[in-house]
């Protein structure tokens, strides 16, 4: 009896170290792979908490942000905020106080027809202006907030025979240091042509410096994300079903990329060569109509799931990924309550550091100088940015 005992117990143990530390069959041959397989890897190391501080988007009762964009935060505590409405960028002080409005819309010098994202890298603001066709950077002194100048970006895209296909403007645009650019161009891979046909974008990574020309041959290739074509052409966002990567550059320019299907981020460094990847075994989450309606998906896809290709059983695992000023990495993973994001907050190293959850409607666009700040909407449905402080022991 006692030997049966211990043979089921090597058995049982066994099979529970080989469960563990089993890798999935695309992560199994990729190089320097930091695999955190073993139970204690999800263990937080240090707790976290946070406290609002500060509402950006009133001043005297009256609402001065129209469609809240991206945000960016500089050294000083300064909150830039893109207004998508009027196409100009907000300037904040910390407390909260309107400084100034750089911009508006337009395609001179200083205006924007699409303000896509913003950036800061050392003494400069970058706003990055892409739209159909547009693609260009306007830089702006932090010091006096003065127009340094407007750039337009790939002036040689048709030297590179990948790009001929690509959409007209870039897609994303990443400042690695004041002399180059990240550039993320996309390629559509399939033509619809039927309803919910499923749309492959694929991703063309390349550098481009600061005088707006492309650099560099081509760094790293990947799928961007799949959309669905519906009624009359037109491509329905559903991401949410299908996940797409994200990209980030680190406060010391090393460039992170997730994978839509995995908890996987791969590394380059500043010059877009490989270094390594970040893999981490999550429960999958099941994609159910009941599911996708918690997750806030408009009833008329709900409704059509079952006409969609290739549906994929689970949520993506990765939805949002940022770094800080302290080259941490912070990834919002998909649980079983969809109204929430569990956020992994890991060293650059990719070790845990610590998790949290945080609402899906509050979504987290900026973490600098141990402050967090969020997209949110107050209680008359009005666009606001919300500051929160962080405490980490």
């Amino acid at each position: 009896m006692i030997r049966i005992l211990i043979t089921f117990l090597v058995f049982f143990y066994a099979c529970s170290f080989n469960d563990e530390h089993s890798l999935p069959e695309s992560v199994v041959n990729i190089k320097n792979l930091y695999s955190y397989t073993n139970s204690r890897d999800t263990v937080p190391k240090v707790s976290i908490s946070f406290k609002k501080e500060i509402e950006y988007g009133k001043l005297n009762d009256n609402f001065i942000l129209s469609r809240v964009g991206d945000i960016i935060v500089d050294s000083l505590g300064r909150v830039f905020i893109a207004d998508l409405h009027e196409m100009s960028i907000k300037v904040f002080e910390p407390d909260g106080q309107l400084v100034t409005q750089l911009g508006r819309e337009g395609r001179g010098p200083g205006e924007f027809s699409y303000i896509k994202d913003l950036q800061i890298s050392n003494k400069f603001l970058y706003a990055i202006d892409t739209n159909f066709g547009v693609r260009r950077i306007i830089k702006y002194h932090l010091n006096d907030l003065g127009n340094k100048e407007t750039t337009v970006l790939a002036k040689n895209r048709k030297n590179y025979s990948l790009l001929s296909k690509a959409y007209p403007g870039i897609y994303n645009m990443y400042v690695l240091d004041d002399h180059y650019y990240l550039a993320e161009f996309v390629i559509q891979e399939t033509k619809p042509t039927k309803e919910w046909q499923n749309i492959e974008l694929t991703g063309l990574l390349y550098i481009i410096d600061s005088e707006g020309y492309i650099t560099s041959d081509l760094i790293h290739e990947f799928q961007e994300a799949i959309l669905v074509n519906k009624t009359k052409g037109l491509l329905a966002p559903i991401r949410p079903f299908f996940g797409t990567s994200f990209i980030e550059v680190s406060s010391k320019r090393d460039i992170h990329l997730t994978d839509p299907k995995l908890f996987l981020i791969k590394n380059f460094n500043a010059k877009g060569s490989y270094k390594r990847t970040f893999y981490y075994p999550v429960k999958e989450i099941l994609i159910t109509p009941e599911s996708a309606a918690k997750a806030g998906l408009y009833e008329y896809f709900i409704q059509n799931m079952r006409f969609i290709n290739d549906l994929p059983l689970n949520w993506p695992v990765i939805r949002n990924m940022k770094t800080d000023d302290e080259n941490r990495i912070w990834v919002a993973v998909t649980v079983e309550n969809m109204s929430v994001y569990e956020w992994w907050v890991l060293e650059s190293s990719g070790e845990l550091l610590t998790k949290f959850k945080w609402p899906r409607d509050k979504p987290i666009q900026q973490i600098r100088d141990e402050y967090l700040y969020t997209k949110e909407k107050d209680e008359e449905g009005a666009d606001m940015v919300v500051k929160y402080s962080i405490d980490i022991n």
